[in-house]
């Protein structure tokens, strides 16, 4: 990360479920976990992952590729979209404290408030494994 600063907090609660370190990182994961799809064929160039490609390792890797055929295998089979079920999947992780959603139309906000109240556990298990 360079010189960056990330924000960092301290919650001192013995015994309690927020007790400890949060750190909050800023990530865009519709580009970074691919789930727009574009670069299904390989990285497309003039993509950020083209511009920047010290990256490509993280992202474009045998683990990440059987976790996005997993999405889309559960996505095809359930109707539900990409971005639904990774939202979903993120806003119902118990080690996340919050996930930050860039909104940019109502559609966008709607589509959060909906991943938020989809609580499907096994389905969360499915996409985990």
């Amino acid at each position: 990360m360079g010189n960056s600063a990330l924000p960092l907090t301290y919650n001192y609660r013995p015994g309690e479920e927020h007790d400890g370190v949060t750190v909050r990182v800023p990530v865009q994961p519709a580009e970074h976990l691919t789930l727009t799809g574009k670069h299904q064929q390989g990285v497309q160039p003039g993509s950020r992952f083209d511009r920047v490609p010290g990256h490509q390792d993280v992202y474009f890797n045998a683990d990440a590729c059987r976790r996005l055929a997993r999405l889309e295998s559960v996505a095809a089979r359930t109707g539900f979209s990409h971005a639904h079920l990774a939202l979903a999947w993120a806003l119902h992780q118990p080690e996340v404290a919050s996930v930050l959603v860039g909104v940019r139309s109502p559609a966008h906000l709607e589509q959060a408030l909906a991943a938020q109240a989809f609580d499907d556990r096994e389905l969360f298990a499915e996409l985990s494994a």
